[in-house]
């Protein structure tokens, strides 16, 4: 007798790609990292603490909008969490490997597109986005399959900036950018650690998909490479599953111009993600006076899924490779 306690029928897919997820995040063998000191097992060095705010994140939203349209919030729930662990899992391949990295971009990319889809009531794979270089490309899979590329933004403005302006004589590292699918750029002076009242140097730096990395740093490139990316799925995760529907809610408004700039481009400004991590930041930097850049949700996961551990209890010293 078949069971009637089977899951909707949207959320199959997605439940079937997060155990895959899932799977793919057992830990394997270390890098070279610092022995952490006795007392040191915080909740945010596990990778279980991160799979689950991940988790949260996909199935919390998803659940919020199904509630606020009338939809299933249980099955927006189910979609949603399990979404998020695919996109967990896309991110730590990211960090994990460069050889990875694009495809742990686009598990990412189809990790938040379940989140997204859960939360719109349709079915799991009926509109999935993957990232491209300064845009995304748009499939869709429902009745008739489709595909559209738009550009993103945020990612031109910001890519604009950098080569217009070359800050510390930033030029296009080509290579790098084809192999990170996102704009990669190289600079002869060293990169400030935004948000410290100590001036200190960084190694790389991440703005909206588009990453900069330092020729003075002592650290190994590659490996810092790792780290920026996994704030390039970070920003990823926001935009598919926040930022563009805010766009394509917004650029209606202005009229027959915004309508066309529409099909052409995502309007992904607002990051709502983004924007709630920074003031966790600040939260942190009034509370202990550290970098509030440093003590953010975000940096924390990148630092731990591209292999880096914290040294110092107090989590100002880092070392890592």
């Amino acid at each position: 007798m078949r069971s009637k306690m089977s899951l909707p029928l949207p959320c199959r897919p997605a439940v079937v790609l997060a155990v895959i997820a899932v799977l793919t995040t057992v830990p394997g063998p270390a890098r070279a990292q610092a022995t952490p000191a006795p007392g040191q097992g915080l909740i945010s060095n596990s990778q279980a603490f991160y799979a689950g705010v991940n988790a949260a994140i996909g199935g919390v939203s998803a659940a919020v909008r199904a509630w606020h349209g009338h939809r299933s919030v249980r099955a927006a729930l189910l979609g949603g969490t399990a979404g998020g662990l695919v996109t967990y899992g896309g991110m730590r391949m990211v960090g994990a490997s460069t050889p990875l990295r694009v495809p742990g971009l686009m598990l990412t990319g189809l990790g938040a597109s379940l989140s997204r889809n859960a939360a719109a009531g349709v079915p799991a794979l009926s509109r999935v986005v993957l990232p491209m270089p300064l845009g995304s490309l748009e499939l869709g899979m429902g009745d008739s399959f489709h595909a559209r590329y738009r550009l993103s933004a945020s990612s031109l403005l910001m890519t604009s900036y950098v080569a217009l302006r070359r800050p510390d004589g930033a030029s296009l590292d080509l290579g790098r950018s084809l192999t990170s699918f996102t704009p990669v750029f190289m600079t002869n002076g060293g990169l400030k650690v935004v948000g410290s009242s100590t001036n200190a140097d960084a190694a790389g730096q991440q703005f909206r998909r588009v990453v900069l990395l330092s020729e003075q740093s002592h650290k190994p490139l590659e490996s810092v490479l790792r780290h920026e990316s996994v704030h390039v799925a970070q920003e990823l995760r926001d935009e598919i599953l926040f930022s563009t529907d805010i766009g394509d809610a917004l650029l209606p408004k202005a009229g027959r111009i915004g309508k066309s700039l529409s099909r052409v481009m995502s309007f992904d400004i607002v990051r709502p993600l983004n924007l709630l991590d920074g003031g966790v930041g600040l939260t942190m930097h009034e509370l202990h006076g550290t970098s509030w850049a440093g003590d953010t949700y975000s940096e924390r996961e990148a630092y731990l899924l591209s292999g880096e551990r914290p040294c110092s209890p107090d989590g100002r010293t880092r070392c890592s490779w």
